[in-house]
């Protein structure tokens, strides 16, 4: 049988925006999206269910992108937020993720990127409702494959292994060697 079309919701304050973004990611027999003004709306939608991921602007007046992650969190566990914003910074990135934001992605969005995202996100969803072979790898094992004594260093270590009990996220950490 065919697989179950993706109801996206697509929250921006400027709503002509949001429905280009809708416009851009409708892919039919896959994947719908739904334009709405607010993290309100947004919030309704979630509550009424059938939600398999929301896109949301991060600047909005009232109730904002980070604020909206974080209530989908405890609304609908499992329906991943993806943060859009023109001013992405790490500091952003990584308050997203603590937020419950499944990623940060830099405005204007490649459609096509998202509509993969979501995909990916809404099969991870349903392999992880199925019964967990072994739990996941966090802990002191993953900050010990960073080597090194430098407090700064200490400091990374330390919000790898809280981001990491904290979310589903995955965290990629670069630099000078």
């Amino acid at each position: 049988s065919a697989a179950a079309v993706l109801h996206v919701v697509v929250v921006d304050d400027d709503l002509l925006l949001a429905r280009l973004v809708k416009a851009n990611l409708d892919r039919p027999g896959r994947l719908a999206a739904e334009a709405v003004g607010s993290a309100e709306e947004a919030l309704e939608g979630l509550a009424a269910g059938g939600v398999n991921a929301v896109l949301s602007d991060l600047v909005m007046p009232g109730m904002d992108g980070m604020e909206l992650a974080r209530r989908a969190r405890e609304a609908a566990p499992g329906v991943p937020v993806f943060i859009m914003t023109a001013h992405a910074s790490i500091e952003a990135a990584v308050d997203g993720m603590r937020a419950g934001a499944a990623d940060f992605l830099r405005k204007p969005v490649d459609a096509g990127a998202v509509v993969s995202l979501i995909e990916r996100a809404a099969a991870e969803r349903a392999a992880a409702e199925e019964p967990p072979a072994a739990g996941p790898n966090i802990g002191p094992s993953a900050a010990d494959a960073l080597w090194g004594s430098d407090p700064r260093l200490e400091q990374v270590r330390r919000m790898a292994v809280r981001l990491a009990r904290a979310t589903d996220s995955r965290l990629l950490i670069t630099g000078e060697s």
